[in-house]
């Protein structure tokens, strides 16, 4: 058996900052059933993980983990650009991992200068506990290249996050958007939806969920005259809603959880039942748990997406000749009330 990565990293989350955790509790926090969760543990017992308990399970005191937490020293910085969208469940999952190499987290965002990365990550690189340093570079910006060949020439370990430009010096992780929408669109697919909206809100993954909205179309075959795509700079719109109400649409696609929830009300509103008339995927699952009903989604890579960067960060540090690494982490489908067959006339 295989725990997808997301779920493992989450459960190992979870355990990390509360030292022990109920079955229940892991339930609610992964979006998943209560057996699903008794699975996993007893899988993540069997790869010596966790230490399944009554009702619950807790971190195993293994030997080596008390030795990395005797031996291990210094600090693993992150720089994300801001501390809104899936960046806190990404330093979430760079915690855990830091701490259960008896590390610590340094968190800076970067939001205070726009321009360029390259003043904040020298202040990281210069701190002489420092062991490396993961971060989100925008490689569209005026001084990218600049700040790529700085980063090139330094000693410590650096991994790239979430950037599809990959760089062959630089080691990087990043969740496949493409593959995400893909997910998307094939769950609406096989439930027999053919008429199919997308609602995009700008944030920084916003291109390439786009770019997986038009390549999964085209696998799937689906038309123009089948399709539409709305990008939403701020929030839902009355022309999008119109759109969503046109006779013979029967699937959505948004991203985020926040404009979903706000558009299934709407649409509820309009006289659409979800899921009889309307089934909708979010792309997001921050929220979409809570809509009623809740929302199937497409959840990202998030906190995996940082324990992954640090698993490369140590990795790297424990071998400095070891080739580069591209990890690229798939989002996962989570199943839940807001989508269903369509109806048969």
């Amino acid at each position: 058996m295989t725990l997808p990565v997301h779920r493992r990293n989450k459960v190992l989350s979870v355990l990390t900052q509360d030292n022990a955790s109920r079955v229940s509790h892991l339930a609610t926090q992964l979006g998943v059933s209560v057996m699903t969760v008794r699975r996993d543990l007893d899988e993540l017992q069997r790869q010596g993980l966790v230490k399944r308990v009554h009702g619950g399970a807790i971190l195993p005191p293994t030997p080596s983990m008390a030795h990395a937490r005797h031996t291990a020293v210094g600090r693993i910085a992150l720089l994300v650009p801001n501390l809104d969208f899936d960046w806190p469940n990404v330093a979430r999952g760079a915690e855990a991992a830091t701490r259960l190499r008896g590390l610590r987290l340094l968190l800076r965002s970067d939001s205070g200068d726009s321009s360029s990365e390259l003043p904040a990550l020298a202040k990281l690189f210069a701190l002489h506990d420092v062991i490396g340093v993961g971060a989100v570079i925008d490689t569209t910006g005026p001084r990218s290249a600049e700040v790529l060949e700085w980063l090139a020439t330094q000693k410590k370990p650096f991994v790239l996050i979430e950037s599809h430009q990959r760089r062959p010096t630089l080691e990087s992780v990043a969740t496949d958007h493409v593959k995400g929408m893909h997910e998307a669109i094939r769950h609406l697919w096989e439930l027999g939806h053919r008429r199919i909206g997308c609602v995009v809100k700008a944030s920084p993954a916003a291109d390439r969920i786009t770019a997986g909205w038009r390549a999964a179309r085209a696998e799937f075959g689906l038309s123009d005259e089948q399709t539409w795509l709305q990008l939403e700079p701020d929030q839902i719109t009355p022309g999008t809603v119109t759109r969503c109400l046109e006779p013979g649409m029967t699937g959505l696609l948004v991203h985020s959880d926040r404009e979903a929830l706000a558009l299934t009300q709407q649409l509820e509103r309009g006289g659409l039942r979800i899921p009889k008339d309307m089934s909708i995927v979010s792309y997001d699952d921050e929220l979409a748990a809570l809509g009623s009903p809740a929302l199937t989604a497409i959840r990202p890579a998030g906190s995996a997406l940082g324990a992954a960067a640090i698993d490369l960060l140590a990795s790297r540090q424990a071998d400095p000749q070891r080739p580069v690494h591209h990890v690229t982490i798939s989002p996962e489908l989570i199943v839940r009330e807001s989508t269903a067959a369509v109806p048969m006339h």
